[in-house]
């Protein structure tokens, strides 16, 4: 079962007061699971947007914390109330869609984090809308044919691959979508990823496990001379991260495989005079090697 590796992660950085967040179901086997692996339920934060499953849960486990709201209303009510989340597993069970990147960039920008911490999620293989699946093909048409040096996606499929103990049936496009997931969720590395089929067997499910680490964590124990380095990994994450929110949101038609970062250096009000200049010098070193942004 995937939540047992996804649990078995987290475990790792457990704490005596580690703040979990899950979105179980009705029957809460995953706050069992949650238990079994040494998390308390009095720091466990139970999501589902059908007030009645929470009610029902809270019946069974009065300790754990309830809210019976989207995942995104839920860790901004966290956040205000001071505390930070270790681990978190969005098992949203659908495919990617322009509300679910609006809900995980509102969950990313309601600052719930620990400075370290687990985020899962998993999602439906395929099924996107038409505009969101050439979006991912024309992502990775232009990663292979022109900029290769782009530490981001050249490393997406190399990790993925090097850290799942299963990825039988996942093709190169799969591999993309979940880098591309995760990656709303700020600058980090992938634990584990993978993929199931679901209770009824007729879908396939693909998971993964981000370990997040905040800039300022990095650069407090990192020379000065790695620290140019780091902040331009954060600056690449970020930009994709806005890439993704900016043409899923707006339903763009990637039907050809064009340069994304010649899109956003001249349609997207997002990005920073600062990062869209990175953008250009970007280009300039794709053109320098014989590719066409």
């Amino acid at each position: 079962m995937y939540r047992r590796e996804v649990w078995n992660v987290f475990r790792k950085y457990n704490k005596p007061d580690s703040q979990v967040l899950l979105l179980p179901s009705i029957e809460g086997l995953e706050i069992e699971l949650a238990k079994a692996k040494g998390f308390c339920t009095s720091n466990m934060h139970v999501v589902d947007y059908n007030p009645a499953i929470v009610a029902h849960l809270k019946r069974r486990y009065p300790y754990v914390n309830t809210y019976g709201v989207s995942a995104a209303r839920a860790c901004e009510r966290i956040a205000k109330t001071g505390k930070r989340l270790l681990a978190a597993n969005f098992d949203f069970t659908g495919c990617i869609s322009a509300a679910t990147v609006k809900e995980i960039t509102q969950i990313t920008e309601s600052q719930v984090f620990a400075p370290v911490s687990c985020i899962a999620v998993n999602l439906l293989r395929g099924r996107e809308p038409k505009c969101v699946s050439s979006f991912w093909t024309a992502v990775l048409q232009f990663q292979k044919k022109h900029c290769s040096q782009d530490r981001w996606l050249t490393n997406a499929t190399d990790t993925l691959f090097e850290c799942s103990s299963d990825l039988e049936g996942l093709t190169e496009n799969d591999l993309v979508r979940i880098q591309m997931m995760v990656s709303l969720f700020n600058a980090g590395r992938i634990a584990r990823a993978g993929v199931y089929k679901s209770a009824n067997g007729t879908q396939t499910m693909l998971w993964a496990v981000l370990i997040r680490v905040d800039e300022s964590v990095l650069m407090a124990d990192t020379p000065e001379a790695e620290r140019a380095g780091i902040r331009q990994i954060f600056r690449t994450w970020r930009i994709h991260r806005e890439m993704i929110n900016y043409s899923v949101t707006h339903a763009i038609d990637w039907t050809q495989p064009m340069s994304y970062y010649a899109f956003l250096a001249e349609n997207s009000d997002r990005i920073s005079e600062e990062d869209r200049a990175w953008i250009q010098s970007l280009k300039s070193e794709c053109r320098s090697d014989g590719g066409q942004p």
